[in-house]
């Protein structure tokens, strides 16, 4: 066979391969699926109820007297975080006292004060058994003390 004729063989057995129709293959799809994988549960909101102020502070001379009453509402409370602060920065270690209080004194929050000074103190409600969970708005006094570290007065808890 001549090379003319091969070509035209070969030509026409491409063009009918390209007449046939091709096996129909997979078609392309975008990819979907769900995920099983999900939980429910319940869920809630609620607030932490600031504390009230209570009656004026009372001074002896290392120490002072802070009041309050129980804020109305919210969630119930697990207890209330006593904190000291100079100049915007915490001092003393904070301390815990339990839902029913309504007094607590710096004798063991501050352990040593440094005279001439006005502390702040602050006062929050606290959901749970530690203060490090959800706390409340504070509530505020002021605690004053003379060059030789003995309290001169206070200012009783009041809302910033």
């Amino acid at each position: 066979m001549r090379l003319v004729d091969r070509l035209r063989v070969l030509l026409a057995a491409v063009a009918i391969v390209a007449l046939v129709p091709i096996a129909a293959g997979p078609e392309q799809t975008e990819a979907a699926w769900t995920d099983s994988e999900y939980a429910t549960t319940a869920v809630s909101s609620g607030f932490v109820a600031r504390p009230n102020p209570g009656q004026a502070c009372t001074t002896a001379l290392a120490s002072a007297t802070f009041f309050w009453t129980a804020g109305a509402g919210g969630v119930p409370r697990g207890g209330y975080v006593v904190s000291a602060f100079l100049d915007g920065a915490p001092v003393g270690t904070p301390q815990t006292y339990p839902a029913n209080a309504t007094q607590a004194s710096t004798a063991t929050l501050l352990s040593s004060l440094l005279g001439g000074r006005t502390y702040e103190i602050r006062v929050q409600a606290f959901v749970g058994s530690q203060p490090t969970s959800w706390t409340s708005p504070r509530l505020v006094g002021t605690l004053r003390t003379t060059l030789a570290g003995l309290v001169t007065g206070c200012t009783g808890l009041a809302v910033p």
